[in-house]
């Protein structure tokens, strides 16, 4: 499999990292039902697990991720966003002779927890919905003389992160005018 081209003209800018560790899906919320005090009707409170695992895994993308953005000063991403990230799984001895990971947890998961991290962060860019394009692939460290030709491999479990697109620093910015609408402005004056 061959990495697809990118054209350096829209997407100018390359990121990469790679974050040591055993990938976590982002975690679903969780319910518990509850009685408010006076005996009314029975509610539910939704909650993200703050602690385990994920969170580990987040505080690793996190640390990482600070120490290799900026490139460029205080820049980030500006428009569209491919990202692409590979995350390696130790492999089990069942698995024996296969490079794919076909198991949970889930990309879609994986992916939310890294665009998640990314975004709260604040360094890359100013939403997730930048994203315009991903690749994701799930993959087993496997040993040197059992590697497949034009796929990229780990030595230990992790992901890479990839992002390409355009840094743009936050002095390039267009400073942001009072407004023109006659609408606005008559209601500024009183």
């Amino acid at each position: 499999m061959e990495r697809e081209k990118v054209n350096p003209l829209v997407f100018p800018h390359v990121v990469r990292f790679f974050v040591p560790g055993i990938p976590i899906g982002e975690p679903r919320a969780r319910a518990t039902a509850f009685t408010p005090k006076g005996g009314a009707k029975a509610k539910a409170r939704v909650y993200k697990p703050t602690t385990g695992k994920a969170a580990d895994w987040r505080e690793a993308i996190a640390m990482i991720a600070s120490r290799v953005h900026p490139p460029f000063g205080n820049a980030r991403f500006e428009g569209p966003v491919i990202a692409s990230l590979d995350f390696f799984f130790e492999r089990p001895s069942s698995c024996k002779g296969q490079a794919w990971r076909c198991s949970k947890p889930d990309v879609d998961n994986l992916e939310k927890l890294i665009f998640d991290v990314l975004t709260t962060s604040g360094r890359f860019w100013k939403d997730d919905a930048q994203v315009a394009a991903v690749r994701t692939r799930k993959l087993y460290v496997v040993p040197d003389p059992e590697r497949i030709p034009g796929i990229v491999y780990a030595s230990e479990p992790g992901v890479t992160v990839e992002l390409c697109g355009r840094l743009v620093s936050a002095e390039t910015l267009p400073i942001l005018k009072p407004p023109t609408n006659r609408f606005l402005r008559a209601k500024v004056r009183g």
